[in-house]
């Protein structure tokens, strides 16, 4: 009788649903990463060109190529014991490739979702840059 009980309520709980404020605009994930350190959790998106420059080893970049990293708090999930689902928006970082008189360059931007904190990591653009767009696209089944 105590487990029908507990079975019974535990079917009346609902999930907390956050509002996920991220606008992908059609754009592919690329690659996903978890910083258990910061306790962030991130996604690579990006659009067609940016995602088949991530899927070589090699090659220049080129203009139009779209890359934002979207950076979530990690949250407890409350239905399965021991995980982590993304919380709340943090940050977008946008790399665009942007063609100039001496070449092609990334122009970074990022939009802050909440208050930004020193342990972001955030004030080198040019390491922020770096990272993103060294990701290599993961292997989806």
């Amino acid at each position: 009788m105590v487990i029908m009980v507990s079975c019974g309520q535990a079917e009346k709980k609902k999930p907390d649903i956050r509002e996920f404020k991220f606008d992908d605009r059609g754009l592919k994930v690329i690659a996903y990463s978890v910083n258990e350190r910061l306790g962030t959790m991130a996604i690579l998106y990006g659009n067609g060109p940016a995602v088949k420059h991530s899927e070589n080893e090699y090659g220049a970049h080129a203009e139009g190529e779209v890359y934002q990293l979207t950076t979530f708090e990690q949250q407890d999930h409350e239905f399965w014991y021991g995980s982590k689902i993304n919380g709340a928006l943090k940050y977008v970082e946008t790399v665009r490739m942007t063609q100039t008189e001496e070449g092609i360059f990334p122009v970074y931007r990022v939009k802050y979702y909440g208050p930004a904190t020193s342990k972001d990591g955030l004030q080198d653009n040019q390491a922020r840059i770096k990272f993103i767009l060294d990701q290599k696209a993961a292997v989806f089944p």
